[in-house]
């Protein structure tokens, strides 16, 4: 599985898109400035994705928010593992100890597969919780600020 920075590059390059265009495209939908080197920094991983920007991103390519993160081949796996469900289910009617041992194979096969999602999920929730800070920091900020030019309109009338 290819990580999402490789495919964030792939379908800016499938869509014929520079680094500059992808990130006036971003700005149009989210209102936030993105430079060449903004979305470099994104495409080569020396800047993590927030999260806010995966379907921003989608709607761009013109794909779901899955194809950011899975190829096409992944996809299908999954296809394939729905049947193989379907299939081992047929197979416990006639043969209970060969549909346990082919869904043993399954669950160690699949295994690192969980790892992986597991990572992601545990980077997502620091990203979110990074941001979460960085927002009431902006808020407090933003108060104290409405604060003091309430302080200095009062002392202009004065």
């Amino acid at each position: 599985m290819k990580v999402i920075t490789e495919r964030i590059s792939h379908f800016r390059k499938k869509n014929n898109l520079s680094q500059t265009e992808l990130g006036e495209q971003m700005q149009e939908i989210t209102g936030q400035l993105f430079t060449r080197s903004v979305v470099s920094n994104y495409e080569n991983g020396r800047r993590k994705i927030p999260v806010d920007l995966i379907p921003v991103l989608a709607k761009i390519f013109g794909i779901t928010t899955d194809e950011l993160f899975y190829s096409r081949e992944d996809m299908e796996k999954s296809h394939e593992y729905s049947s193989s469900i379907s299939e081992l289910q047929e197979l416990a009617h006639s043969d209970v100890k060969a549909a346990f041992e082919k869904s043993l194979i399954m669950l160690r096969e699949n295994s690192n597969q969980l790892k992986e999602l597991q990572e992601q999920l545990k980077n997502s929730e620091e990203e979110v919780h990074k941001y979460q800070k960085k927002v009431e920091v902006m808020i407090n900020a933003s108060d104290k600020l409405a604060d003091t030019i309430i302080e200095l309109k009062r002392a202009a009338r004065e």
